[in-house]
């Protein structure tokens, strides 16, 4: 594998992610703990689709029956997600649950999204996966498995 190809091992599926130019891995490495984390309630879970909307989800499950052509069951943004999108996100797209997926202290992020989005839109729906400041050193990519403790939900 190349430099910008990372093979993980995700419940006995193999996943292979190409790092674009200018994207962190710490960026390509929260897709695949999102991948692990969500896959057993979203079986059908996606990277990276392309949607042909504003703004195309770092993990995305659609339902079998779609209410309406933006119905998501799950759409997940990974690293640096801004208010501004995440707001955009929860206002337009009729997704049942919109994850924020985040390395570290999540306190300022928390704040910064209850005070741009309005709770009409974030209520039961959005939440902040928070996994721990060394979760790199944690994981094994040959099996990535997530145990209890390595990261937090915080819903609104």
């Amino acid at each position: 594998m190349s430099e910008r190809h990372h093979r993980f091992s995700v419940a006995g599926r193999e996943l292979v992610l190409f790092q674009r130019r200018g994207e962190s891995y710490s960026h390509v490495l929260l897709k695949a703990l999102g991948f692990a984390l969500f896959l057993p309630h979203y079986p059908n879970l996606e990277i990276e689709p392309e949607l042909g909307l504003r703004y195309t989800p770092d993990l995305l499950s659609r339902p079998q029956r779609p209410r309406s052509p933006h119905h998501f069951r799950l759409w997940g943004e990974c690293g640096n997600t801004s208010a501004v999108k995440a707001h955009y996100v929860c206002a337009h797209y009729d997704a049942e649950q919109v994850a924020i997926l985040h390395v570290g202290g999540v306190e300022r992020l928390l704040l910064e999204l209850e005070g741009a989005i309005p709770y009409r839109h974030r209520h039961n729906r959005l939440f902040v996966v928070s996994f721990a400041l060394d979760i790199e050193a944690r994981i094994s990519p040959d099996n990535l498995v997530l145990k209890e403790g390595w990261y937090q939900f915080y819903g609104f």
